[in-house]
C-alpha cells in the first residue's frame, strides 16, 4: 500500500471570526494540510488573505489589464456601501452568522482596530486596486466622518503613473446589501465591475464584453495558494511588499484627514 505524503502543517496568525469562517475550514477541508498553530518562520511563504487575489472577477480584470487591452490607466473610482454596524459593535450581531466563533468587536474600538472601517473594509479596495492595475500609490488626500474612528471615507489617490483614483467606503447604509461599484479607465478602454455577484464589462477595440462571475473559472482559495507554495508549485497571489504598501495608503489616509493636507509615500 502506497503511504500518504504527511500533510502541511499550517499555522494561522490572527485567526478570528473570518478565519473560523474560511481560512481554517479550507485548512481542515484540505487534503493536503493540517492546522497545527498560531506562528511565522524565516523562509517560509506568507500568504495575505485579501479578497481580490481570490476573486474571479478581479482575476479576469487583472488578465485584461495585463494583457493591455485597456491600455495605461488614466483613472480609477472604486466604491462600496454597505451596513457593518454589527462587527462595528453598533447593533446586535445576528446569531445565524457562520463560523466556529462570532466576530469579536476590536473593530469598535479605535486604538485596538488601528482606526474605523476603512482599515477593515477599505484595505480590501485598496488590494484591488494595487493587484489589479500593478501601480503604486504616491499621494494621499482623504476625507473622512470621523479620523479616528471612521464609518465613511472618501480617498483621493495619485498613482505613480501621475493618473488620480478615487476610492470611497460607506458602512452605515440602509440598504443591507453590499454594493460595490469600479471603474477603471485606460487610454484605450474600459472596464467596469459591479457587484455582488459580481460582474465584469469591458469596452475596448470597438467591442464590449460582459461576463459574470459564474461563467469565470473558481479561484483558488487562500489555503489553496498558501498549499501550493509550500509545495514548490506556486508563489503568493498577493506578495508581501504589497501587502505592507497597503498599510502605509491606510496609515496615510488618517494623517491626511487629520491634518486636511496630503500625504506623500
Amino acid at each position: 500500500m502506497e503511504e500518504r505524503p504527511r500533510p502541511l502543517r499550517l499555522g494561522v496568525i490572527g485567526a478570528g471570526w473570518f478565519a473560523s469562517r474560511r481560512h481554517c475550514p479550507d485548512v481542515a477541508d484540505h487534503p493536503e494540510a493540517e492546522l497545527v498553530a498560531l506562528a511565522g518562520k524565516t523562509g517560509r511563504a506568507l500568504v495575505v488573505a485579501q479578497n481580490p487575489p481570490y476573486w474571479s472577477h478581479c482575476r479576469y480584470l487583472r488578465d485584461r489589464l495585463r494583457r493591455g487591452d485597456l491600455g495605461e490607466i488614466e483613472g480609477v473610482s472604486i466604491n462600496w456601501v454597505g451596513n457593518a454596524l454589527g462587527v462595528l459593535g453598533l447593533e446586535p450581531l445576528p446569531d445565524s452568522l457562520p463560523g466556529v466563533v462570532k466576530p469579536t468587536l476590536f473593530r469598535g474600538d479605535a486604538a485596538q482596530n488601528g482606526g474605523g472601517f476603512l482599515v477593515d473594509g477599505g484595505s480590501h479596495l485598496l488590494c484591488e486596486l494595487l493587484w489589479c492595475t500593478g501601480l503604486r500609490v504616491a499621494e494621499v488626500s482623504a476625507h473622512m466622518d470621523n479620523p479616528d474612528w471612521d464609518l465613511r471615507v472618501a480617498l483621493a489617490l495619485t498613482l505613480e503613473n501621475g493618473a488620480l483614483a478615487t476610492l470611497s467606503n460607506t458602512a452605515d447604509s440602509a440598504v443591507r446589501d453590499k454594493r460595490h461599484h469600479s471603474l477603471y479607465y485606460g487610454s484605450s478602454g474600459t472596464a467596469v465591475t459591479r457587484g455582488f455577484p459580481f460582474e465584469v464589462t469591458v469596452d475596448a477595440a470597438g467591442q464590449s464584453e460582459r461576463v459574470d462571475e459564474a461563467e469565470l473559472p473558481p479561484p483558488p482559495t487562500p489555503v489553496d495558494n498558501l498549499v501550493d507554495c509550500a509545495q514548490g508549485r506556486g508563489v503568493p497571489e498577493l506578495d508581501g511588499e504589497t501587502a505592507v504598501h497597503i498599510v502605509e495608503i491606510l496609515d496615510a489616509a488618517y494623517r491626511a484627514a487629520r491634518s486636511g493636507h496630503k500625504v506623500k509615500l
